[in-house]
């Protein structure tokens, strides 16, 4: 289903739908007697629908469709070499700077899922209400362009180095160093004073456990860098960050924000 379309049907009320056919080219709407029922969970939902599924299986990916471990179909390579080459965009964002309909980036989305070579992260953006889609080049991609796998920043996971790549972006004309290490401490991305003579921390921190916080807090200023700003996922995060900090040496040195206020649309640079 095309995004657009979805967009449209999630829009219509309860008990209506949208019916299209060869005979009659203009889609009209159509509506059902609604029936009480009661909470369906998905497994519930995917177990009753699997017979019907089991009788119309996929079909077999024609010659034209089917890639050798060397071959891969041009637009899909531009999309993962896009993906490798700038860590950090939404997958929209990728699409847009390919010049590519929404609707193409998504067909080439779900084939390199299909075939293993990416995986797709939600990101949250806790202030705009809503997220968005990550994409993740599995090793077999790298094979695939003949690249090294790429080692992802810090010591998270993936959602981790991609917000740490996402705020070395919006730092773009402050000089950003991702990973900086001072004095033997490493922070996730570091920028320097506007004197020039010191540095500032910037710490994408997932988990505002008060032990992890007070710790990640005396590492980096012990190391001497000047100015601590924890990035956090959630207003809850930003209110725990900042009563832990408030208890601390360290409070005047220490800025929380959200991470979703290092997110644009327009990708930075």
């Amino acid at each position: 289903m095309e995004p657009e379309i979805d967009d449209v049907l999630k829009r219509l009320p309860s008990g209506w739908g949208i019916v299209s056919h060869q005979r009659c080219p203009a889609p009209f709407l159509v509506s059902t007697q609604l029936v009480a029922l009661p909470k369906v969970s998905d497994a519930q939902l995917r177990a009753c629908m699997q017979p019907f599924w089991n009788r119309f299986p996929p079909e077999p990916i024609g010659e034209t469709e089917q890639e050798t471990p060397t071959e891969l179909k041009s637009d899909l390579r531009q999309l993962m070499m896009e993906v490798a080459n700038h860590p950090g965009k939404a997958s929209t964002e990728y699409y847009t700077a390919m010049h590519w309909p929404a609707s193409k980036g998504t067909r080439a989305k779900q084939q390199l899922e299909s075939a293993q070579l990416i995986k797709c992260h939600s990101i949250k953006l806790a202030r705009r209400g809503g997220g968005v889609e990550a994409i993740e080049l599995l090793p077999s991609a790298f094979e695939k362009l003949g690249l090294k796998p790429s080692k992802m920043p810090g010591k998270g996971g993936f959602i981790h180095a991609w917000w740490i790549n996402r705020v070395s972006m919006k730092l773009s004309d402050q000089k950003p160093e991702i990973e900086k290490i001072l004095n033997g401490k490493a922070v996730d991305v570091a920028v320097p004073t506007t004197d020039g003579d010191g540095w500032i921390a910037y710490e994408v921190q997932l988990d505002t456990r008060e032990s992890l916080v007070r710790d990640l807090l005396s590492k980096d200023l012990a190391g001497g860098f000047q100015r601590v700003v924890l990035c956090v996922q959630s207003k809850e995060d930003v209110e725990r960050a900042e009563k832990i900090a408030t208890g601390t040496k360290f409070k005047d040195k220490v800025e929380v924000k959200l991470l979703a206020d290092f997110y644009s649309p327009t990708g930075g640079n």
